[in-house]
């Protein structure tokens, strides 16, 4: 039989490129999404119509794919989008919304379908982090904390899991081509407008604005393939041209990576 996919967040960006990739390998591929019409064009994919932050949608995507199939071998949580803006300013509601996606939502679709992966003998659960889950930036503070949480779920679901042949992989993209910036630098002017932060708020705008270097959704999809098929996967993949603040945050330390930050965004 044919290896069962699931993927969520599967109606743009790095989702919709995976759903397309694994498609084309020839496996069997269920997104889900809320705007379920964005994922109609693509021939194959069998389309779920899910909030990611509403427990009886995970429970009818996951109900559907092992009533149709009986088993998921390969779960992508990708699922998420970025809140910015001074931590100060960003209401309750948003950045409650903001770990439901990004965390919660992940961490309930992993608990439907780990007994399922574990009672077949195994699985790949691929988890979506980000370059921010391992340095940060001016007005990230929601955004990178719940990529923070997500690493650490994710190295522990890891040990948890490795005696039921259950692998836990983390992808952490630098920017990619996709609405992922341009809903971000909404956020951003939005919650920093007429405050104390605008000015600093719009260094930050202008600096996003005129990166030149993103990475296509398919190259990320190409690793998430990858981490899903071969047989000693990374615990992580780093992907994209903009991920050098890692490594930057590592050599210069917190204090000289601030006043490099602080240079940026004058």
């Amino acid at each position: 039989m044919k290896e069962v996919v699931f993927i969520t967040g599967a109606s743009s960006g790095m989702g919709y490129a995976a759903a397309e990739l694994f498609i084309k390998k020839g496996y069997i591929v269920y997104g889900g999404a809320r705007r379920i019409e964005k994922m109609e064009s693509l021939s194959g994919l069998i389309p779920i119509k899910m909030d990611i932050t509403k427990k009886e949608d995970i429970d009818y995507a996951v109900n559907k794919i092992t009533d149709e199939c009986g088993r998921i071998d390969i779960l992508f949580n990708n699922a998420g989008y970025g809140l910015f803006g001074a931590i100060e300013n960003v209401s309750e509601d948003d950045y409650k919304k903001q770990f439901d996606v990004c965390l919660f939502g992940i961490a309930e679709v992993c608990k439907r379908v780990i007994p399922i992966m574990r009672n077949n003998g195994g699985g790949r659960i691929i988890n979506n982090s980000s370059m921010g889950g391992r340095t940060y930036m001016p007005f990230g503070g929601w955004y990178i904390s719940a990529k923070y949480a997500v690493e650490g779920l994710t190295d522990c679901m890891r040990f948890e899991l490795k005696p039921f042949k259950i692998k836990v992989i983390l992808i952490e993209p630098g920017n990619v081509e996709s609405e992922w910036t341009s809903i971000m630098l909404k956020n951003l002017e939005q919650t920093t407008n007429n405050t104390a932060y605008e000015e600093r708020a719009k260094g930050m705008i202008k600096l996003t604005s005129n990166l030149k270097h993103f990475t296509p959704a398919k190259v990320i999809a190409k690793k998430v393939f990858k981490a899903s098929t071969v047989k000693n996967p990374k615990t992580r993949y780093l992907i994209g041209k903009n991920t050098y603040s890692v490594f930057l945050r590592k050599i210069l330390g917190d204090k000289l990576y601030d006043k490099f930050f602080e240079c940026l965004i004058k």
